[in-house]
Order: structure tokens, then C-alpha cells, then sequence
């Protein structure tokens, strides 16, 4: 796994040991509870993920809240419908340092992904994972790990089909490529999943980010101790 710096070598990571006490500041609540500012600067690294990868502004709190609209709908349990909205929001950190645009760089952004997620204090436990196997597709073809057919948890699934829908013009383009895929990068089942919530009058809307899904205890101990991945992400969104 790859590893940051320690709060102790903070000069080496362009910033200060005063500068990151400063850093911490950005995660911390007058009332004690630091969810909520921790929730916010998931949602600004988030962005910072899409620019580094080229997505337009807020496209990953519209993936979220798309992953999330049909999670609902197949009546996903809570925890997982959690899990996905942050795995939607953090879908492209991996691309945050990395050379774009090649190839290779697109075929390790899930796995580097997942290994920025895994480092990320207080997120729900399925979280890396589901940003690693977003673009698994149903043929075996997707990557980074080529599973296919039930392999794929029906979460990631979801994170695909939000994506697909998302790069679409309008509605009916996006039915027009959820149907075209359908049994090639996305599951049969995903794909009869989002005709029927069309059917059903699905719409999405913007999604609050599930603060009760985050580890209170195991992001406050975080913040006294300076964690490396809480100053990367301070250093990212500042």
C-alpha cells in the first residue's frame, strides 16, 4: 500500500508542522463532531479528482447522487447506499497527481483510488472497494481486474450505469446506452434496473452526504494525530 508522510515530515510535503496545525482546523466543528467539515472537504477532494481527470464541474456529486437514486430503488441496505455515495464522490481521486490522459494512467486510476480511499480515516468500510471495481464491466472486459457476471457487487454496478447515464446528452440518449450495453458493460439486470425506475418516474436529485455512515471516533483520533491523509486532502482542496 502506499503510504504518505507522517505529520513529522510535513516539510517534505510542502507544508509546515504550523501550517498543518492550521490544516486540521479544516476538518474540526465548534460543537466537537468534525463529520460534517470532514463530509464538505470529501466533496472538495472530490472535485479536485474530477479536474484532475478531465470531468466537468460537479460531476461526481452528480454520480453520487445517481448511484445513490438507484441504489434506493433496488432497495440496497443503508450501509451500502452510503458506501456508494462516497465511492461516487471519491470516484476519480486516483487521478489527483497522476499523468492523464494515457492509457496506463486511466487503467491504475481505480487501484490508486483505492488506496487513497483506504488511507481516508472514517469511511465506510465498503467504500475502496467500490471505487475500485466502478469500471468493471459485466463481460469480464472492464478494469482494473477484468471480473465479470456476479462477481461485480451490484453497488459497483450501479457507480457503471450512473457513469453511463451521466455521459449522455439527455434521457433518451442515456436509455439508448444503458440498453446498447446492456449485457456488455452493464449488467442485464442493472441495465432492466434503470428502465424500470425510468418507468417508475425516477429523477435525480441533489444527495445530502450520509454524515452517520462516517466514523466519528476514528476521525477525531485523526485529527489529534495529525493524519498524513487528512493534510493530503487539506493540501488538495486549499
Amino acid at each position: 500500500m502506499e503510504t504518505l508522510p507522517s505529520g513529522e515530515m510535513c516539510e517534505g510535503f510542502g507544508m509546515s508542522a504550523d501550517k498543518s496545525r492550521k490544516s486540521m482546523a479544516l476538518f474540526q466543528e465548534s460543537d466537537g463532531d468534525p463529520r460534517e467539515r470532514f463530509a464538505d472537504a470529501l466533496c472538495a477532494y472530490g472535485a479536485a479528482g474530477d479536474a484532475a481527470c478531465g470531468n466537468a464541474p460537479g460531476f461526481a456529486a452528480r454520480k453520487a447522487a445517481a448511484a445513490v437514486a438507484f441504489a434506493e430503488f433496488a432497495e440496497l441496505p443503508q450501509d451500502t447506499v452510503d458506501a456508494l455515495y462516497f465511492a461516487g464522490i471519491l470516484h476519480a481521486v486516483g487521478g489527483i497527481g497522476a499523468v492523464p490522459a494515457s492509457p496506463a494512467e486511466r487503467w491504475e486510476s481505480p487501484p490508486r483510488g483505492v488506496r487513497i480511499c483506504a488511507q481516508i480515516p472514517g469511511l465506510p468500510s465498503e467504500t475502496a472497494d467500490l471505487v475500485r471495481w466502478q469500471l468493471e464491466s459485466w463481460d469480464g472486459t472492464g478494469y482494473p481486474d477484468q471480473l465479470r457476471w456476479d462477481s461485480i457487487p451490484l453497488a459497483a454496478q450501479l457507480l457503471l450505469l450512473a457513469e453511463t447515464v451521466l455521459r449522455a446528452q439527455d434521457a433518451e440518449e442515456a436509455l439508448e446506452r444503458v440498453n446498447a450495453e446492456s449485457g456488455r458493460s452493464i449488467a442485464p439486470a442493472a441495465a432492466r434496473l434503470y428502465a424500470d425506475w425510468l418507468r417508475d418516474g425516477g429523477t435525480i436529485r441533489d444527495a445530502t452526504p450520509p454524515v452517520r455512515a462516517l466514523d466519528a471516533s476514528a476521525l477525531a483520533n485523526a485529527i489529534k494525530d495529525d493524519h498524513p491523509m487528512l493534510l493530503a486532502i487539506a493540501q488538495a482542496i486549499r
